[in-house]
């Protein structure tokens, strides 16, 4: 069984109403509240598929509704027939305001309840007794025009969504322009709708969850036959889930916390990692990079010297990189330019020895590579294509020292991200060039001596000795 079937089962079956424990809110919002005392104050917080009769969200937020300052507090729930068609459902009136409470609306509506700072008991403080409530029109679907519209009233939004719509949920809160802090799966880093926003800033891990390893409440009926299981003194139901992180805009001091490196000397002498590694600081046979195998073996102030043409030089400047010029020298017609003057750009695949070029627009979108022969197509940023021919001769090489080259890192990488320290490029699956072993095509993963590597991100540096050069 893998480490992520209760997960993967989950969404297979829609059966994730997973309720998140007291202790995982808390450390994660005081993470926020170390870096910003102020963060929840004078904020409207949105708590969606959340129903403060079971999940903990709502609970926490009423009780230091004060104490943080918070301006309001909206909470709402999926009706039960929409959530598990009814298998976490117990009929009975409400635990805040019996008076309201109708058999039939409970089971077809979800609910709203808000906190607003009015001390409707006047016992002298603002808490879960002062909430108001009624039931929704809908059944509370964060994608109904009704939740929506609270949406837009909040500043943050903080909740642990449906697991299987985690996809759709993220591209909700980024359609309202929230502050959000949410709970979902490791594996989100690699989807296509989630890895832009973490590349571009716009989402990050949250500080605490390192291990991934959560257990969560769920109802009676949900299947408890898989290891990591337990029941209460209570009788109430918890499994164990594996691979769950926090995922967030909001600031915590994690976030900026330098990771601290070593030199790739130092790291080839002392780091056991990088020495029993046979693959580290090996440039991939299929892009313009250097292996490093962990985080800790990212090797401080590493530099690159080449060959390039005036053009290529050109290009280095315009795609970020940040260049000093060693040597200069004019080429003259019928002269070879320097050995290996052609530059392999951020995701560009040149034969070393030529550096000669021409724009087609008319040839294909997709990029090739092939081993024999000098074929290459690499998009360019009109949205032609540049491919080899001579229309076009340098006349000029340049030795270059590139002071912050692109490298490849795991993607436990992102758990010490720090983006004043690092730039993130882009994944293997994106950047990855296809290209042939023993006439076998392979694509979507960075590959060393032709061995194939786990999912990769490309990062390089931003330190401040390669900012200004």
């Amino acid at each position: 069984m893998s480490k992520n079937s209760n997960l993967h089962n989950a969404k297979r079956a829609k059966q994730d109403e997973f309720y998140t424990q007291w202790v995982d809110i808390e450390k994660e919002m005081n993470a926020y509240l170390d870096y910003n005392p102020d963060v929840f104050r004078d904020k409207t917080i949105l708590l969606p598929c959340d129903d403060p009769e079971w999940s903990n969200f709502t609970k926490y937020f009423a009780l230091r509704f004060q104490d943080y300052g918070i301006k309001k507090l909206i909470s709402t729930s999926y009706a039960p027939k929409s959530n598990m068609d009814g298998a976490f459902y117990i009929p009975r009136e409400s635990l805040f305001f019996e008076d309201k409470f109708d058999k039939d609306k409970d089971f077809e509506r979800g609910k709203i309840f808000v906190l607003d700072g009015e001390d409707i008991n006047q016992d002298g403080r603002v808490n879960i007794e002062d909430f108001t409530w009624e039931y929704l029109e809908g059944d509370g679907d964060f994608r109904s025009e009704e939740i929506t519209a609270l949406r837009d009233e909040a500043d943050m939004v903080i909740t642990n969504p449906p697991f299987s719509l985690f996809r759709e949920f993220v591209a909700w809160l980024e359609e309202g322009e929230v502050e959000f802090s949410v709970i979902g799966s490791m594996n989100a880093i690699t989807y296509k709708e989630i890895f832009p926003l973490i590349k571009d800033n716009k989402m990050w891990y949250g500080s605490t969850i390192h291990s991934g390893d959560r257990e969560f409440r769920v109802p009676d009926s949900y299947p408890l036959d898989a290891a990591g299981f337990r029941t209460d003194e209570e009788g109430n139901n918890y499994i164990k889930v594996k691979g769950v992180r926090w995922f967030s805009n909001i600031q915590h001091g994690r976030r900026h916390q330098p990771i601290p490196l070593m030199s790739m000397e130092d790291n080839l002498r002392f780091n056991k990692k990088i020495m029993k590694n046979p693959n580290a600081y090996k440039k991939y046979d299929n892009y313009d990079a250097i292996e490093v195998p962990v985080t800790a073996g990212i090797p401080e102030g590493y530099t690159e010297e080449r060959w390039v043409s005036h053009q290529e030089y050109e290009d280095l400047i315009h795609n970020g990189f940040h260049c000093e010029i060693l040597e200069e020298r004019e080429l003259n017609p019928g002269d070879q330019p320097s050995n290996g003057s052609s530059h392999q750009l951020s995701g560009q695949i040149q034969p070393r020895s030529v550096h000669h070029y021409r724009r087609d627009s008319k040839r294909s979108s997709s990029t090739i590579y092939q081993e024999e022969g000098l074929q290459d197509i690499q998009q360019s940023s009109s949205g032609g294509q540049e491919v080899l021919s001579e229309d076009y001769h340098s006349t000029q090489d340049k030795r270059v020292r590139i002071l912050n080259p692109i490298m490849g890192v795991p993607i436990s990488f992102l758990d010490k991200y720090n983006p004043e320290q690092f730039e993130i490029i882009g994944n293997s699956g994106e950047l990855a060039h296809p290209f042939f072993i023993d006439g076998k095509r392979k694509s979507g993963r960075f590959y060393v001596n032709e061995t194939r590597l786990y999912d990769r991100i490309a990062i390089r540096s931003v330190s401040n000795n390669t900012k200004e050069k």
